[in-house]
């Protein structure tokens, strides 16, 4: 899975308008005129072929979810506990557990789990920042970097009068 984020303006790519375009009030959808406010684009993609997912370099393979095999009723959970999670842990597919025919719980393999965690953190990352972006709570990068540096100005000479050495 990759993720890339970029900020661009409306009108930018191949315009040669230098900005200056019609854009859309992000709170009204009204029409509005004059420099154009950057956008944050975020994009999530697999490069996997079909029938695998995941991230990194061993992408998972998986498939679609059986019905037949991949919903069971809790009796069946209670008298084949072991049976069931050799099967989630080979096939990496979720297996639903019922009670009165009504879905009752997940059974999952914790490669997938903490897979599906990583991912809905990051998500949330994302959403944050836009969220930050769209109400106007940034800060210019040079700024940060700025504060950056004398932090870690202020660190070096704190270690060099004390005779410290970062480790």
């Amino acid at each position: 899975m990759s993720v890339s984020i970029a900020r661009s303006w409306p009108g930018q790519a191949n315009s040669g308008d230098g900005g200056h375009v019609q854009g859309w009030a992000p709170s009204t959808g009204a029409p509005r005129y004059g420099r154009a406010v950057p956008r944050l684009s975020i994009a999530i993609s697999t490069d996997f072929p079909s029938g695998y997912c995941g991230a990194g370099l061993n992408p998972v393979p998986y498939s679609v979810m059986s019905l037949k095999e991949d919903i069971r009723p809790v009796t069946y959970l209670k008298a084949r506990a072991a049976e069931l999670l050799a099967q989630v842990n080979e096939t990496r597919r979720p297996v639903v557990i019922t009670q009165n025919g009504e879905p009752r719980g997940i059974l999952q393999d914790p490669e997938s789990f903490e897979r599906m965690r990583r991912a809905i953190g990051i998500l949330k990352l994302l959403a944050q920042g836009e969220e930050d972006f769209r109400a106007g709570r940034t800060v210019p990068q040079r700024h940060v970097f700025a504060q950056l540096r004398k932090r870690l100005q202020a660190e070096a000479r704190k270690r060099a009068k004390t005779g410290t050495v970062r480790g």
